[in-house]
Order: structure tokens, then sequence, then C-alpha cells
């Protein structure tokens, strides 16, 4: 327990702009660390600035990338993979010029590294063979390039419900109006977690810092997408008699279509045997909290 007994850590935060990171500068601050940020801006400008905003950090945190959900264009692809990969590499070199390292690093993935058939625990090696699985992958390599200097924390992270932000408001919307329904065959994998467990999990291993690698994040009990659905509908009262077919978000996503079509089944095994409790594990409990008025 490296840090429980530590008033105040310095902590920095690439991509404390977007939606996880916002939320958890704010969870940090009011436990009364410092925390700072490194925005893009910083991580595509030179190796000395990053040395400098970095330097005397106890804890740094990678959540840099820009948004999967946008067509896969040529373009896009090279934004998604950039945006991760040069930039954790750019970060990973920068701590291993440090003079004092940090003693953690944590850093982000998806379980879409995933293959979309059977069920993954943080030691399953099945991955995808798709954009996003190679993405991740690469994404993982560079992080790892962190292990030689100070502990490391993967978060493969499920998909992250909340109240305010990401992607649940979109996702209900249309049940809102009795216009919801399952997606494609509603058979594939739904590994999700509430913001407040994510928040959470990261206190946990900032609090019990160890070398843990990868970890799964995301609730124990993995559900389909028509499980999701019927959640979803029964929660609000509102009925759920539609499908959307693949094609549709074919036409919509191109590619990244798959992001709806295809998805995993993952246990947060490691997580469960260090002792983490989650707050809200069953989707019902969840969907209570978060349509909350």
């Amino acid at each position: 327990m490296l840090y429980k007994n530590q008033m105040t850590l310095k902590i920095i935060i690439a991509g404390a702009g977007g939606f996880l990171g916002s939320n958890l500068k704010r969870v940090l601050l009011a436990k009364g660390h410092k925390v700072d940020s490194l925005s893009k801006y910083d991580l595509i400008g030179s190796l000395e600035n990053i040395i400098l905003k970095i330097r005397n950090a106890d804890i740094i945190i990678n959540l840099a990338g820009a948004s999967i959900l946008r067509r896969w264009t040529v373009k896009n692809k090279k934004l998604i993979y950039n945006s991760r990969i040069e930039t954790t590499k750019k970060l990973c070199l920068a701590i291993s010029l440090l003079s004092i390292k940090p003693k953690l690093f944590i850093s982000a993935s998806a379980v879409g590294i995933y293959n979309s058939e059977g069920l993954h625990s943080d030691f399953s090696d099945d991955f995808a063979h798709d954009f996003l699985g190679q993405v991740c992958k690469d994404w993982e390599i560079e992080s790892r390039s962190a292990q030689d200097y100070c502990n490391l924390v993967i978060f493969r992270f499920g998909i992250i419900l909340a109240k305010k932000g990401g992607s649940f408001g979109k996702m209900i919307l249309s049940f809102k109006f009795s216009l919801g329904g399952k997606i494609a065959s509603g058979k594939q994998g739904f590994s999700w977690i509430h913001l407040d467990d994510v928040l959470n999990a990261f206190i946990f291993v900032i609090e019990n810092s160890d070398n843990y690698g990868v970890l799964n994040l995301c609730v124990p009990n993995p559900i389909s997408n028509l499980e999701f659905t019927q959640s979803v509908s029964k929660s609000l009262k509102r009925p759920a008699l539609f499908t959307i077919p693949e094609f549709i978000l074919k036409f919509v996503y191109g590619e990244a279509a798959i992001l709806f079509t295809k998805g995993q089944f993952v246990k947060p095994e490691k997580l469960i045997s260090l002792g983490f409790e989650f707050q809200y594990p069953d989707i019902n409990k969840a969907l209570s909290n978060l349509l909350k008025k």
C-alpha cells in the first residue's frame, strides 16, 4: 500500500480534458492531490517540454486518444492510431529520461482487444484481428516500455456508463421515444461498467500501487446487447420493439460499424482477486442510479 498514508501526490493526466479524464481529475482533486494536465498539444510538441511537464510526478495517467466513434477512413484511422500509439511512445520515452521516475504509470486500453467469440479474462490472448484490436495491441506494447522504470497498470476499459457525458445518453435517447431496440442479432457482448466504479478502480490501484499489468475494467457479469436493451426498456417503462439492422450502421459508419455489431464478453478476474468491490455490478442497479432524476 504504497500511497495510502501519503497526503498529497503529484499526478499528471494526459487526456484530462476528455470525458473520463475530467471526471478523474475532479475526484483526485477532491482527495487532496495535486493534478496537472498534459494536453494533446503538449503530446505532439517537443520531448523536452513533456519532460519538463512531468518531472517530479508521483503518478502519470495516460488517457490520450482521439474518439474511435467515426468512420474509419484512411485519415481517421491514422488519427486514431497516432493519437494513442505515437503519444504513448513519446510519453514513455520522456519517463525513461527523467532523473526521478514516477512510482506508477497507468495507461488506457480497451476490451476491444479481444475476439468477439468466447469469454475473456485478463489472461486471455485470444485477440481480435480487426483495426481496433490492432490499435489496442500496439498501444499496450508501447505502454509496457514504462515497466522498466516504474509500476505499470493497463486498464482495458469496457463501455463506461455515466449520467453525464460518454455514450450512455445517446444509447437511451431512442428508448425515451419508444423507438429503442437491439442492434443486429443482439447476441454480441456488452461488457460495461459504471463511471463510479471506474473512478474507484483508479483510486484502488493508486492506494495499493503495485505492478499489476493488465486489468480488465468491466463488471464481473457481462451481458449481451439484447439483455442491455431489455433492461433499459424495463427501467424506462418503454417498449423496445425495434431492431437496428447491421446494414444501416455500415452505411453510416462503414468499417466502424463493428463497434455496435460486435462485442466482447469480458470478466475482471484480476480485480476481483485483488479484493476490489464493485458498487454497481448489476445492470438493473446501475440503470436505477443512472436514470434517477
